[in-house]
């Protein structure tokens, strides 16, 4: 059909000029040297010529109908792969929040079972949480600061359940205000501290998180000590976490995760520009 169409639009064309030769060659107002040209022209038989130079006027709208195909195919590949990742970012969230939830509803049903007076305080604090995460959790970024008073209210109810067993240190450093960050990024490295961690430490522990702002670089630092029994550190926390950071900071983050025999530490730096 395009063949055609062309054949068609450069046979019109050539009648079209032929016709309009003819019809200057007619009017009578014009000068008789314009008359002549026309009359020239219009009794050339040099076909070859007008589509040669038709060919030549339709190869530079062709590029240019390509060019412009290929960025229309290009913005939709765009969109598609946005919506892709935004797709693949609510399923991870999704598996996060169960899986937050179901940990630190063990916690409260452990301390519920001995009759803790921690068990209120804890229902609070996750009250707490579950209200962020229901308000703030599905927004691509939320306030930096936010996030990290989220962080210190995850602390502070570990903090209630390990209260005797464990030294637990949480430091901020540079946070500003108007900083923001894709929610839920840091919770897998510090309840793995937590769960993976010093769960199962028969002894004293410890728990030392840091988080640091320096111009547009924000680090996490968690280490936490590692029960002589525990192998494995993992979860599907961890590796959701992994995921999001190659979809949120392509190229802009570096993970870096040491093991030593009773040591685990986590050293996490995104670039925030």
């Amino acid at each position: 059909m395009f063949a055609v169409l062309i054949v068609s639009f450069l046979v019109s064309h050539y009648f079209y000029k032929k016709g309009s030769y003819l019809l200057i060659s007619e009017l009578s107002f014009l000068s008789d040297k314009i008359r002549s040209d026309a009359i020239k022209w219009y009794h050339l038989k040099r076909l070859g010529f007008t589509l040669s130079y038709m060919m030549t006027q339709l190869a530079g709208v062709s590029f240019l109908a390509y060019f412009i195909h290929s960025a229309r195919q290009k913005e939709q590949l765009k969109a598609l792969k946005e919506q892709q990742l935004m797709s693949e970012l609510t399923y991870l969230k999704a598996q996060l929040q169960p899986h937050f939830f179901f940990n630190t509803l063990n916690n409260i049903y452990g301390l519920a079972l001995k009759q803790s007076k921690d068990t209120a305080p804890l229902v609070a604090k996750l009250a707490e949480m579950m209200r962020y995460m229901l308000y703030k959790v599905d927004e691509k970024l939320v306030l930096l600061k936010d996030e990290i008073e989220f962080l210190r209210n995850y602390v502070a109810v570990e903090n209630i359940r390990y209260r005797s067993a464990i030294k637990i240190d949480f430091d901020v450093q540079g946070i500003d205000s108007g900083s923001k960050i894709s929610p839920l990024l840091f919770l897998p490295f510090i309840e793995n501290a937590f769960k993976h961690g010093i769960a199962e430490e028969e002894n004293e522990g410890f728990v030392h998180i840091v988080i640091c702002k320096t111009g547009d670089e924000l680090t996490l630092d968690v280490a936490n000590s590692v029960a002589a029994t525990k192998v494995n550190i993992g979860g599907i926390g961890l590796t959701n976490v992994k995921k999001r950071l190659e979809i949120l900071y392509p190229g802009k983050h570096k993970l870096e995760i040491a093991k030593t025999e009773r040591v685990y530490q986590v050293n996490l730096t995104l670039d925030m520009v």
